[in-house]
């Protein structure tokens, strides 16, 4: 690639573009991505960036786009995206004059992102923090035996996963395409993926059961479910728990449910602990990677927790929720910033490049 010409992306976020700077030259270009060369005297290559970054260019190339299970861009669909085209010096003065102020917004929102990041940090570390070593800093202290866990409160004691649960580990059901659409709440994989590590049930699939397969499958309050499978590795075995449970649920096959003995291990808590950053280093270390990362029954049966008493559970379970709300509350707030600067950046684009604003002319 060379410098001046623009690479487009094929898949994906369609539109998304970036101008080839001297810097890249020599670099070139993969199949999931197109590149286009602008005649200089007609069209500039920053300007061309700003036009395909409109609202209005990302719907076209949306609509136009081809391919079964995901939208596709080819040379002749995008040689047809109708742009705004004034002169080259105006071109040049609308890049101009906007190169100053979409840096200060990006830099003001990479700096919103990077506090979430932090934000997402310092949860993370209060979470691994309690569950791994109790609320107490003065507390006494003893080694665990096991290397990644390390020294523990004296009180606590450390058992096998296996050891916590009721009634085994067990995997969900499988359902066919066509079986999907009515019937019974279905537990899926992604449902799983909670930032507050409960199941949400207004956003279930809905499968159609047997009363065989309900009871079978069925699912419990305070029932705990690990991805057994992902094809990302820093996915496996992420957990979430039944906080509420409307109406009759059963859950997926590539869910593995564990139900907790309640006089030992409170199931909420017990979630904390298995979404810490120690005991997920150490569930993914225990899974295995051909084409999908998997994680199986025995292995997390295997897994070493460390059990406080069931009133210092109930302790730190309350102070953790109560971080939680602040910050999720933090985050929402600053996630709202981030989407409004967004929203003024791109409008602030679309009205130089569709000539609603007036540039001024000493720009160049």
């Amino acid at each position: 690639m060379r410098d001046g010409e623009v690479v487009f992306g094929r898949r994906g976020e369609l539109g998304r573009c970036a101008v080839i700077r001297a810097e890249h030259q020599g670099w070139l270009c993969g199949t999931g991505s197109m590149v286009v060369r602008p005649v200089a005297t007609a069209i500039d290559s920053e300007y061309l960036q700003l036009a395909a970054s409109l609202s209005g260019a990302r719907e076209w190339l949306q609509l136009q786009s081809v391919g079964s299970t995901m939208d596709n861009l080819n040379a002749a669909i995008l040689g047809r995206l109708p742009v705004p085209l004034p002169a080259i010096g105006t071109q040049r003065r609308i890049v101009h004059a906007l190169r100053g102020r979409t840096a200060a917004l990006d830099a003001l929102i990479a700096k919103k992102e990077r506090l979430i990041e932090l934000l997402q940090e310092k949860r993370q570390a209060l979470i691994t923090q309690a569950v791994t070593k109790g609320l107490d800093p003065n507390v006494s202290m003893k080694d665990s035996g096991v290397e990644w866990l390390g020294r523990i409160p004296a009180a606590w004691t450390l058992m096998p996963l296996r050891s916590l649960s009721r009634a085994g580990l067990s995997n969900g059901i499988f359902k066919k395409k066509e079986e999907f659409g009515t019937g019974s709440p279905l537990v899926n994989v992604y449902d799983v993926y909670r930032p507050n590590f409960a199941i949400a049930f207004d956003s279930l699939d809905r499968v159609a059961v047997t009363l065989s397969e309900l009871a079978r499958f069925g699912i419990t309050k305070q029932d705990i479910f690990f991805v057994r499978s992902s094809l990302k590795r820093e996915g496996i075995a992420k957990v979430a728990c039944v906080r509420d449970l409307p109406e009759p649920t059963v859950f997926e096959c590539h869910l593995v449910r564990a139900q907790l003995r309640e006089t030992v291990a409170n199931p909420m808590y017990m979630t904390y602990f298995l979404n810490s950053e120690r005991a997920r280093d150490r569930l993914i270390a225990l899974s295995t990677t051909t084409t999908m990362t998997t994680i199986g029954q025995t292995s997390l049966g295997s897994l070493e927790v460390p059990v406080p008493p069931l009133k210092e559970q109930r302790e730190i379970l309350v102070m953790l929720e109560r971080e939680e709300e602040h910050h999720f509350a933090l985050v929402a707030k600053t996630s709202a910033v981030v989407e409004r600067l967004r929203e003024y950046r791109q409008a602030l684009i679309t009205a130089a490049v569709t000539g609603k604003i007036d540039v001024p002319k000493e720009a160049a």
